[in-house]
């Protein structure tokens, strides 16, 4: 998940998540974001994510939950890679985007 909200707080991401993917027995946790955001001194329930990779046990549960998030919990499909589940201008990614990802479409990387 790429462009989450600023206004969000890793607890609030996880719940929406939760939220999302229990009905079908799918059950997350984020872990990692202790120090993530304006705060870097507050525990991770209050660290403010940008972007956070969710990893699932294997290769059929990713794929129902990648459809689960982009679907939302209220059955509403966002327009490209973007997500209503979070609000704003959330995108879903099914892989996370390289740190140099920019300079391949500028073309500033030499193969």
């Amino acid at each position: 998940l790429e462009n989450i909200p600023q206004n969000l707080y890793s607890m609030d991401v996880e719940y929406k998540l939760a939220r999302c993917l229990h009905p079908h027995q799918v059950y997350v946790m984020l872990n990692g974001m202790k120090g993530v955001g304006k705060d870097v001194e507050i525990n991770q329930d209050y660290s403010e994510p940008a972007s956070c990779e969710v990893k699932f046990e294997d290769f059929q549960t990713a794929l129902q939950a990648y459809n689960w998030i982009r679907t939302g919990a209220d059955g509403t499909v966002g327009e490209g890679n973007n997500v209503t589940l979070l609000g704003g201008d959330c995108q879903l990614h099914w892989f996370r985007t390289p740190q140099d990802g920019m300079k391949y479409w500028t073309r500033e990387l030499n193969f």
